[in-house]
């Protein structure tokens, strides 16, 4: 008597069962998301050169002799992110929030 619990798979069924997978998957990610190419541009404003200070910016920095640390780096931190740079209005935060916590430690 022979057993069949032990059958050979049907290799052909496996390969185009694999097949519709990798299809509807590459469908799924790639035919019905949009583009990043065709998304609009991200616009950026030109960078200054380093000599011309801002006025807001001088006063800021004209503040650093009488105002605490943490006080002067957060208002450095709302002056970049008003104009939009953001890298260093996060930067000036971190160290705002280190600042003021070497402040209470002192305290």
């Amino acid at each position: 008597m022979k057993k069949t619990v032990l059958a050979r798979p049907n290799l052909k069924v496996f390969l185009l069962g694999a097949i519709v997978i990798v299809a509807i998957q590459h469908l799924i990610t790639n035919g019905l998301s949009q583009s990043s190419a065709l998304a609009r541009p991200l616009v950026v404003s030109a960078r200054e050169p380093n000599d011309c200070v801002d006025e807001e910016l001088g006063s800021i920095l004209a503040q650093a002799d009488r105002a605490p640390a943490s006080q002067v780096c957060t208002q450095l931190s709302d002056y970049y992110a008003a104009r939009g740079d953001y890298r260093k209005a996060l930067r000036y935060l971190r160290l705002s929030n280190l600042f003021a916590e070497a402040e209470e430690d002192s305290e």
